[in-house]
């Protein structure tokens, strides 16, 4: 663990980079490499039992076996389900048609810094490594921009009381060069130093520091179920490993021999074979005979089949996916909605998605507070270089979707229901999610006759 004490020591000629603490098996890095790779779909390199469930047939490997790419699925799942709606937000106070200057100023940073993009970004990255990492930054005279870090590349500076009082952003080009950028409370100090075998091989070079003006450092993690004791989050893979390599070994498995069971033997009386080779005594047989001459009483040819017995192995497959999707927190009708049937109500959906949606709003507990910061750190130095229109961004509301599709005929009856008790249209508009601005211009709309 880096802390303020010990921070310029992991900088010293001879050191190594990454640090040793974060290497090694069960490591955080370690980890972050298998999880790529579980993304990637490269699981044999991660299960490596499923290379030796077929040694003797080496070049059939990756024809046969069968990879369960849940991971990703799982990944992209959590981030659709956060995201897949953009969440609207309002800063400032606008009035009838006249937009607030924030407003306006919210409005062009979500193009300009490609905002939901990237937060979708942010959000894999939670699940596969347990942190989503955003930096801010900005040259001087230039528009503040909003970044995505690679976790593998950011260490917290711990402080005593177990929080981040600062940032540490390091890369390396090549495993020649380390970009090292140190992130405190209103400063940013870069600098380089030379690699050479994993170890830091110089003096710093290229020494930098940078004013920013915000009161908190410009880096931003998003944690996944982070606890009082984690400082780097939880990913979504580890738990679900032991389930998924269950799974794909039982699919193999059960695929190879389902693949022999397919090829029916052919079984013919001996005397179909053909005539004895009078010197061999042998028969030899020709494969594109279509006439079998029987001797008297003989055996007609016929097909063996057989069954391969995988009732317990597909038991057991169902067992596991029951499993899998109680472990991941997610549901069966998540990723079989074939299961849902057609008639099926948004209340009754959202009760079947409970757990998912539970996770998705603790989720939110972390994205809530950190765009807040990073919009508003994006404004004050868009403010510092004089970008026109910026204007300090505070107070900002996000409201965040649940991801879910609609049921129109409900909120149509639930509106109807609000509407009887006494509820102006524009007061149910705003409950449904929309904004006071649209609420007003469509209940308006609507009493012109629109």
């Amino acid at each position: 663990m880096i802390t303020p004490d010990n921070l310029q020591s992991h900088f010293q000629r001879g050191k190594p980079w990454p640090p040793e603490e974060d290497l090694g098996p069960g490591k955080r890095l370690t980890i972050y490499e298998e999880n790529l790779k579980l993304w990637q779909r490269k699981h044999d390199e991660v299960y490596t039992i499923l290379k030796n469930l077929y040694a003797d047939r080496e070049k059939d490997f990756n024809r046969i076996i069968f990879i369960i790419n849940f991971h990703k699925q799982l990944s992209t799942f959590w981030a659709d389900l956060l995201l897949s709606e953009k969440p609207t937000m309002i800063a400032g106070e606008s009035t009838g048609d006249t937009k607030a200057p924030e407003q306006i100023y919210l409005d062009s940073l979500i193009p300009r810094l490609s905002l939901w993009s990237k937060a979708y970004a942010a959000r894999v990255d939670m699940s596969r490594y347990g942190a989503g990492i955003a930096k801010v930054f900005a040259e001087e005279g230039q528009p503040a921009k909003f970044q995505i870090v690679a976790p593998k590349n950011w260490w917290p500076v711990v402080g005593p009381d177990g929080e981040a009082v600062g940032h540490i952003i390091a890369w390396s080009q090549d495993n020649l060069i380390l970009d090292v950028e140190i992130h405190s409370a209103g400063f940013i100090q870069s600098s380089k130093f030379l690699l050479k075998e994993g170890h830091i091989n110089s003096d710093p070079f290229d020494i930098a520091e940078v004013e920013t003006g915000y009161d908190k450092p410009l880096v931003f993690p998003m944690l996944n179920a982070c606890t009082s004791d984690d400082i780097y989050g939880t990913d979504d893979y580890q738990d679900i490993d032991p389930i998924v390599k269950r799974l794909e070994i039982t699919f193999t498995r059960s695929g190879r021999t389902l693949d022999a069971h397919s090829e029916p033997a052919f079984a013919v009386p001996e005397e179909a074979l053909g005539p004895k080779d009078p010197v061999t005594g042998e028969r030899k047989y020709n494969a594109k005979r279509r006439i079998f001459p029987l001797e008297e009483g003989g055996q007609i040819p016929q097909y063996i089949t057989w069954d391969g017995q995988l009732v317990a192995s597909f038991t057991l497959i169902d067992k596991a996916l029951t499993q899998l999707y109680t472990i991941s927190e997610t549901c069966k009708c998540a990723f079989e909605p074939d299961t849902l049937g057609n008639a099926i109500s948004g209340k009754a959906l959202r009760m079947l998605m409970m757990r998912p949606l539970k996770k998705s709003e603790r989720c939110k507990l972390q994205y809530d507070p950190a765009f807040k910061q990073i919009l508003e750190a994006i404004s004050i130095l868009d403010v510092k270089n004089g970008i026109e229109g910026a204007v300090p961004l505070e107070n900002i509301q996000i409201t965040w979707k649940d991801g879910l599709p609609d049921d129109e005929m409900e909120l149509a009856q639930i509106a109807g229901l609000k509407r009887a008790a006494g509820w102006s249209a524009t007061e149910v508009l705003i409950e449904a999610g929309k904004t006071e601005e649209q609420a007003t211009n469509i209940a308006q709309d609507a009493l012109a006759g629109v």
